[in-house]
C-alpha cells in the first residue's frame, strides 16, 4: 500500500475528512481509489453526529434541563452541590459517553442515561410519596458523574478510546464518590447528606458481583439502582431491535 503524504495530506485517527474517488472491482472484490482527500470545512455542512453513534438530543439541551430540575429544589445544600459539579464539568457532559461499549456508548450518552433517569426518578416520586425527590434526582445526576475522569475520549469524535490509569485503578463509582465527598466538603454540603449521595453512588450497580461497593440500604438507593439497570437494559434492546429487520 502507497500512500502519498504530499499530495493527500496526512491525517489522525478520528478526523473527518471528505473523500472523492471511484469504485472498481479487483478479483472480484470492490475497491475504492481515492482521487482527492481533505478535512472537512465549515462550507461541508457536514456535523460530527451525522457520521459517529450519537445520541437524539442536543448537549447542551439535556445539560439545561438537568440544571433547571436542580434549581427547582428547594433542599439548598442539595441544589448547590449537583449545580457546582455539574458547571465545573459543563464541556465534558455535553458529549461524553457512558460506556466504551454496550449501553450509551455514543456521543453525548452519558447525560442521556442520566437525563432518562431522572425522569424516571420524578414520576416514580409521584407514584410513591414517601420518596424523598430532591435526593433522589440528585443521586440520580450524580451517579456516573465518575465516567468523566474514568472513560478516555477522542478529541475528535467524543467517543470513548480506552480507560484512563485512573479509571482502570479505581472505576467510575469510587471516582464519583472521591468527586462529590470533595466538592462537597469544598462548599459546606450538610455531612449527612453528603453521606446519602456518596452511598447511592456505591450502591447503584445493586449487588457487589455487578460493581456496587455495597448494597441499597435505603428507598431512594433502591430506586436509583433499579432504573439505572432498566434504563441500560431497555437502550441495549432498543438497539438491538433496531439493527434487525
Amino acid at each position: 500500500f502507497f500512500y502519498d503524504a504530499r499530495r493527500f495530506g496526512t491525517y489522525a485517527a478520528g478526523d473527518a475528512v471528505k473523500i472523492r474517488g471511484t469504485v472498481s472491482a479487483y478479483n472480484g472484490t470492490d475497491q475504492f481509489k481515492i482521487d482527492n482527500i481533505r478535512h472537512i470545512e465549515d462550507s461541508d455542512n457536514c456535523r460530527i453526529n451525522d457520521l459517529v453513534p450519537s445520541v437524539k438530543y442536543d448537549g447542551k439541551e439535556m445539560y439545561d434541563a438537568l440544571i433547571s430540575i436542580a434549581d427547582s429544589f428547594e433542599d439548598t445544600d442539595l441544589k448547590n452541590i449537583v449545580k457546582t459539579i455539574y458547571e465545573e464539568h459543563k464541556d465534558a457532559l455535553y458529549t461524553w459517553p457512558a460506556a466504551q461499549r454496550f449501553h450509551h456508548a455514543a456521543r453525548g450518552g452519558l447525560l442521556f442515561h442520566t437525563l432518562s433517569i431522572v425522569r424516571d426518578c420524578e414520576n416514580a416520586a409521584k407514584v410513591y410519596p414517601n420518596t424523598d425527590r430532591e435526593l433522589l434526582i440528585s443521586g440520580a445526576m450524580l451517579h456516573d458523574i465518575g465516567k468523566i475522569y474514568e472513560i478516555e475520549t477522542s478529541e475528535q469524535t467524543g467517543l470513548a478510546c480506552g480507560y484512563s490509569v485512573q479509571g482502570n485503578l479505581l472505576g467510575h463509582i469510587t471516582i464519583g464518590v472521591m468527586l462529590v465527598d470533595s466538592t462537597g466538603k469544598r462548599i459546606g454540603t450538610d455531612p449527612e447528606k453528603l453521606m446519602l449521595l456518596e452511598h447511592m453512588i456505591l450502591s447503584h450497580h445493586g449487588r457487589p458481583e455487578y460493581g456496587s461497593a455495597v448494597q441499597p440500604a435505603f428507598l431512594e438507593a433502591e430506586i436509583l439502582s433499579q432504573f439505572d439497570m432498566l434504563d441500560a437494559d431497555i437502550y441495549e434492546i432498543t438497539q438491538a431491535v433496531s439493527e434487525t429487520e
